[in-house]
């Protein structure tokens, strides 16, 4: 993630569901309970999907401060062939990544043969090449884990010596990825208590929650607190809107409707959306990309100005949150709430000296500009904008150019 020094994330909070799982079909992990094994103090592993965007260095360092209780889950990204074009480059896979489905090492075999489209796991494409392939008008198509893969992923936390699982994936209005992870706990239910929670949202707030969810699992919170930690930033702590490069490619995703995209594409409306109770939900329309990221910053500052509201007029005069006591945010009693702005797009982040991807100087600039109107912060440099690549599996859902921003606590943000 790229941090653009005084500019806070933020995000649109939707609400948040958990499961209990269910019996299921799903392979049970043979992994011996850890009573067996003679281990007294119990610890609590996190799993997640990919659509959350952390990878490689990221995920690594959550990992680590978990000793090895965390792991990834790769959705897949499908692209039709292209003889003209060469391979997608497949580069190392994090080493908390949970690979199932296609195997990234065959990506090369695969892309060379002539008719056969090229699958790869989501942390194996890079975002040049899937936005290539789609400008080229190229046919993508996304598909869920297996709950085979999440039982890897699950079996991975607890060899790693996890007693309980907590496992967060992208809404169940978008994807089927949470019904796998369902089964996947009913697959394992023998051998350790799996949690799963429908995030009902994605990219920048999921992974917030799930920091949250390390962060209480590292200072050795229940399972119960670990989940409660992700719901707080989930129900009352962020929020999301984007600005899609047009409406064909989530109509494609029946994301929208048909009707709705020949609409949009006739009058040239330009919409800001947004993720309520878990689907796609329109903000507003405007008639031009100017005008949208605008609105976009517009919407997202008074939305962190909400939440900063809502919040102070929960907690306590000394901050301790009048519902959940100590059981939330920092463990000792909820922290104040400050907003970190999070801008998404679906480009690889430039390096410095490279030119800056579209619309992010000014998505930037806006953001500050509505943040010093709306009193969030005083002056424009002390907001603090981080900058980050879309999970491919969004794009080939929004497309290349889509541009997003979430609201998030800043303490979740990184690491």
């Amino acid at each position: 993630m790229r941090s653009h020094p005084g500019t806070p994330r933020a995000t649109l909070g939707p609400v948040n569901t958990v499961d209990t799982a269910p019996p299921s079909a799903a392979p049970a992990a043979q992994v011996p309970s850890h009573a067996d094994r003679g281990e007294a103090r119990a610890a609590v592993g996190v799993v997640v999907d990919s659509t959350a965007m952390i990878r490689g260095t990221a995920a690594a360092a959550l990992s680590a401060r978990l000793e090895g209780r965390f792991a990834v889950v790769d959705l897949h990204v499908e692209v039709d062939p292209d003889p003209a074009a060469e391979a997608p480059s497949t580069p190392d896979a994090p080493v908390t990544s949970a690979e199932g489905g296609d195997d990234a090492g065959d990506a090369g075999a695969d892309a060379e043969s002539a008719g056969d489209p090229v699958s790869l796991p989501d942390s194996a494409w890079d975002a040049a090449t899937l936005c290539r392939a789609m400008d080229a008008g190229r046919g993508v198509r996304t598909s869920m884990p297996s709950s085979a893969d999440f039982v890897h992923a699950i079996r991975s936390v607890l060899d790693a010596g996890a007693d309980q699982v907590v496992v967060l994936t992208l809404s169940a209005e978008l994807s089927g990825t949470h019904g796998s992870a369902i089964a996947a706990a009913g697959g394992v239910r023998e051998v350790a208590p799996v949690h799963v929670v429908d995030s009902r949202t994605t990219s920048a707030v999921l992974a917030a929650a799930t920091r949250a969810a390390v962060t209480r699992a590292e200072a050795g919170g229940s399972i119960d607190q670990v989940v409660r930690a992700a719901q707080d930033v989930l129900d009352t702590g962020s929020a999301i809107a984007f600005v899609p490069a047009d409406l064909v490619h989530l109509q494609r995703g029946g994301r929208i409707g048909a009707a709705a995209s020949l609409l949009g594409k006739a009058l040239s409306i330009v919409p800001v959306l947004t993720l309520e109770s878990g689907a796609v939900a329109t903000v507003g329309t405007v008639r031009t990309r100017k005008r949208a990221v605008t609105r976009l910053a517009r919407t997202v500052v008074q939305r962190a100005v909400e939440i900063r509201e809502d919040r102070a007029s929960q907690d306590g005069a000394d901050g301790t949150d009048v519902e959940h006591g100590s059981d939330v945010g920092t463990f000792d009693g909820r922290t104040p709430w400050t907003p970190a702005f999070v801008l998404v797009h679906s480009e690889d982040v430039p390096a410095p000296g490279e030119e800056p991807v579209a619309d992010v100087p000014a998505l930037d600039m806006a953001l500050r500009q509505e943040a010093v109107a709306a009193g969030l912060v005083g002056e424009p440099t002390e907001l603090v904008v981080h900058e980050d690549v879309l999970s491919t599996v969004i794009t080939a859902h929004v497309g290349p150019g889509a541009l997003g921003v979430a609201v998030v606590p800043a303490e979740y943000t990184a690491g």
